[in-house]
């Protein structure tokens, strides 16, 4: 026979677990939507796998810009309204497995720094001067998505 205070302590087991789901549907929730931040661009970068090994392609900076790999310093200028075009990516992917447009973001409002991977197209219009507002969508690999 039950008595009073293990129906009360069932009673709030029950209502424990109710508020626990609770919680956890929401967080799911709350990370499965697409979010919005506002970011600096720190740096952009170009890296790919050669013969089993991470290799840095090119790197830009706010005040430099490096190609380590001597056999690709001729393609890259920093003058040009477009720093790879669909020719020189095909180029780098003859050479490069996995071939990534990487940027690191610092995020506004936090002391948080994020690296996302980008299309080439959004690689290319990326621009160190002004805040640039992203919406990202965590489901999908981390892609980004630039806010007018």
């Amino acid at each position: 026979m039950e008595t009073t205070t293990t129906r009360s302590r069932k009673n709030i087991r029950i209502v424990l677990y109710l508020i626990l789901a609770g919680i956890l549907i929401w967080s799911f929730y709350q990370n499965s939507r697409p979010q919005r931040e506002a970011g600096e661009l720190e740096f952009r970068m170009i890296t790919g796998v050669e013969n089993g090994l991470f290799q840095i392609i090119m790197i830009e900076t706010i005040d430099r810009f490096t190609i380590p790999d001597s056999a690709f310093r001729h393609l890259f200028t920093e003058n040009t309204t477009e720093i790879v075009s669909r020719q020189e990516q095909m180029l780098l992917m003859e050479k490069y497995e996995d071939l990534q447009f990487r940027a690191g973001f610092h995020l506004r409002g936090s002391r948080q720094k994020a690296v996302y991977r980008l299309s080439r197209e959004q690689f290319n219009a990326l621009s160190f001067v002004r805040v640039i507002d992203l919406e990202i969508d965590r489901k999908v690999s981390d892609s980004v998505r630039f806010l007018k």
